[in-house]
């Protein structure tokens, strides 16, 4: 008897450590506006305890007069509150956006205008806490 109370209070002990078993890269926003580029990990800035950051990117479809409009954007908030944004309606660039999962490390870079000129998903485990 003594020895199962033993074993079942060691398993209940270690059964926090097992469930996050892993490597956890996920990264904080973080938003450089001298290089024009803003990343972060959906998990770690969901997890933030500053309720500031954020990262996002999504895609929209519209129908207007002249026919179909799809267009990407991309926006992001550090914990210091620097915004960072960008917008495309380059394909390939929506692409990316469209892959990204709860999982994802996101980057994404913009010109003088403020259009999206890069946009870097990274899926893995390590991202997901």
């Amino acid at each position: 008897m003594n020895k199962t109370v033993t074993l079942a209070a060691l398993a209940l002990a270690l059964a926090p450590a097992m469930s996050h078993a892993g490597q956890f890269l996920g990264a904080a926003v973080s938003i450089n506006t001298s290089a024009s580029t803003a990343r972060g990990s959906l998990v770690a800035t969901r997890i933030s305890p500053n309720k500031i950051e954020y990262i996002n990117c999504s895609v929209t479809t519209n129908s207007v007069s002249s026919g179909i409009v799809n267009a990407g954007f991309c926006t992001a908030r550090d914990a210091l509150g620097n915004l960072a944004s960008c917008s495309t309606t380059e394909s390939e660039l929506m692409k990316a956006m469209q892959a990204i999962t709860p999982a994802s490390d996101v980057r994404f870079s913009w010109d003088a205008n403020g259009h999206c000129s890069q946009i870097f998903v990274r899926n893995a485990s390590s991202n997901l806490e």
